[in-house]
């Protein structure tokens, strides 16, 4: 057993080194061979997401991650490497497991503030894309959230408010408290908008006029 380890332990070593020197098929040689030894070895498995993607073998990174997540579902690579998929692979997307994988992320990245906002950016693009309106303000709002806690985030929350009343305006029903919700958006937009009027201000202006 203790020999097994050192030899799994080698080839997970070569593997690595395989894939930082671009050398992809070597990298699922020794991964092969510590399946042989370990046929749910979460490294391995990962690694060979990884390479075989690489390779244009996309149905064998799938595969792989989707394993490796099954072995070890609150560890965060092979979540993070098949996110890394789905984007790489336009072809190959499943846009509904991607959702699935960027809301696991989430969770996974909650205490690292700049992965968690990323995540959070894509998960609502895609929400977006999805016509799912209730995820589209869900994500905003923890984005609006995130931009009050630090301003190293990056985040623009007026253009995410924007954002929120265009979702909204059109989806009044996908939220409880919708109204809410659209009234603190509008509030929030025309007031900083009232140092810079455009036509998108004051179209919002209107629109706020209508609903009250």
């Amino acid at each position: 057993m203790a020999s097994n380890a050192k030899e799994i332990k080698g080839f997970l070593k070569n593997a690595r080194d395989a894939i930082k020197n671009k050398e992809y098929k070597e990298a699922l040689k020794n991964c092969k061979a510590v399946m042989k030894l370990d046929n749910d070895n979460y490294n391995a498995l990962v690694f060979i997401g990884v390479a075989a993607g690489e390779m244009d073998q996309p149905e064998q990174a799938r595969l792989a991650y989707e394993k490796a997540i099954s072995s070890k579902p609150d560890q965060p690579l092979a979540w993070q490497g098949l996110a890394n998929f789905f984007e790489k692979f336009e072809n190959h997307v499943d846009h509904q497991r991607l959702m699935e994988v960027y809301e696991q992320l989430c969770s996974i990245y909650k205490q690292d503030e700049v992965k968690y906002v990323e995540i959070l950016k894509k998960s609502a693009k895609l929400a977006e894309t999805l016509a799912l309106p209730q995820k589209v303000v869900q994500f905003s709002l923890e984005l609006i959230r995130m931009s009050g806690e630090s301003v190293e985030c990056g985040i623009n929350s007026n253009n995410i408010w924007r954002q929120i009343i265009g979702v909204l305006s059109v989806n009044r029903a996908a939220l409880p408290d919708t109204e809410a919700i659209l009234t603190e958006a509008y509030s929030v937009v025309l007031a900083e908008g009232s140092l810079v009027v455009d036509v998108d201000t004051e179209k919002i202006c209107e629109d706020y006029l209508k609903m009250l």
